[in-house]
């Protein structure tokens, strides 16, 4: 999609993050300089997230043209954030999070048991185990564990230039769809 009206743009610019020593941010601060690509996680120990956060890291060079950045949102407790980049070797990453999931919300994001548990979501994590990928080992609140996550592109003048809403645990947007996007222009 490549614009939304789902997404609530004021209530998502006063969002509160979070970074991994717990200091807040203002999320609508962090498209002043440039255009952002969210990547929203379910939680730091799923394993469609962590699946999900290591491809589009590893491929991050195809994100980041001219201004754009990558930024990944959680909803887990901030000291997860740490761990989640040295488990998927991503230090280098901007990772915040949102415990209380004003941002997620304000951005349409689907939350709810079915939905991340469902028969989709259940295939989709199987093929991505099958695939090499583990779930996290965290204790504590790593995250709430039925919100769903997805992306969003923001121009710096606030203009949602992409809205990805994921349908079920392990849901991502097409190849083809993300490359013939053009939230860089």
């Amino acid at each position: 999609m490549a614009e939304s009206s789902i997404v609530q743009i004021v209530p998502l610019a006063n969002a509160t993050l979070f970074d991994q020593d717990g200091r807040p941010v203002r999320m609508g601060t962090l498209w002043q300089t440039g255009t952002v690509l969210f990547v929203f996680l379910r939680h730091f120990a799923c394993v469609a997230c962590r699946a999900h956060a290591a491809e589009v890291w590893s491929q991050r060079a195809k994100y980041q043209v001219g201004n754009t950045r990558i930024i990944f949102i959680g909803n887990g407790q901030p000291q997860f954030i740490k761990t989640f980049k040295e488990d998927l070797q991503i230090q280098d990453a901007v990772i915040y999070t949102d415990p209380k999931l004003v941002s997620f919300k304000a951005a349409g994001f689907q939350r709810g048991f079915f939905r991340a548990l469902g028969p989709k979501s259940l295939i989709n994590g199987r093929k991505l185990i099958r695939a090499g990928h583990k779930q996290g080992q965290y204790e504590g609140a790593m995250g709430d564990l039925w919100q769903l996550g997805g992306l969003l592109v923001i121009k710096p003048d606030g203009r949602v230039a992409y809205h990805f809403i994921s349908e079920s645990t392990g849901d991502f947007p097409a190849e083809d769809e993300i490359k013939e996007t053009p939230w860089i222009s």
